[in-house]
């Protein structure tokens, strides 16, 4: 995984980072009723595991907009880091995190947290040509 792998997001006026990562299985648009949406499944493990449900680490407020659907799509999974290092970093710590305890404890570090709904929302387009310009520019030299 590399920094360029990071979606550039324009969060109120603020430039943010947030690496996405899924399973090959994750059914993205899945979606359940409130009362189930932690069977919903994330790297193939199922929220109750991944989110430490059962110690009431988190709830279905804190991951889905209080109106909105629950599923992959909208769940608000990803840190939302100023820089793309961290933000690479982050999605490895998920990875690690999920795949090691099952336990995703570590988000509450993080201030902002977004869904893929958010990032497409929120992507800037402009500052990620500009990086795959810099990027391009560079290999050339």
């Amino acid at each position: 995984m590399t920094p360029s792998l990071s979606v550039t997001l324009l969060v109120q006026h603020e430039v943010l980072y947030a690496t996405c990562v899924f399973g090959v299985n994750d059914d993205l648009k899945r979606t359940l009723p409130r009362s189930c949406a932690f069977e919903l499944e994330f790297l193939n493990l199922p929220l109750t595991s991944v989110l430490g449900i059962g110690t009431s680490e988190c709830t279905t407020d804190d991951l889905w907009p209080a109106n909105g659907d629950c599923n992959l799509w909208t769940a608000k999974l990803f840190p939302a880091c100023s820089s793309r290092k961290q933000s690479c970093e982050a999605a490895l710590l998920t990875i690690a995190a999920i795949k090691e305890n099952g336990l995703f404890t570590f988000l509450r570090g993080f201030t902002v947290l977004v869904s893929m709904e958010d990032v497409m929302v929120l992507k800037t387009g402009t500052s990620m040509l500009d990086f795959q310009l810099g990027l391009q520019s560079k290999m050339l030299s």
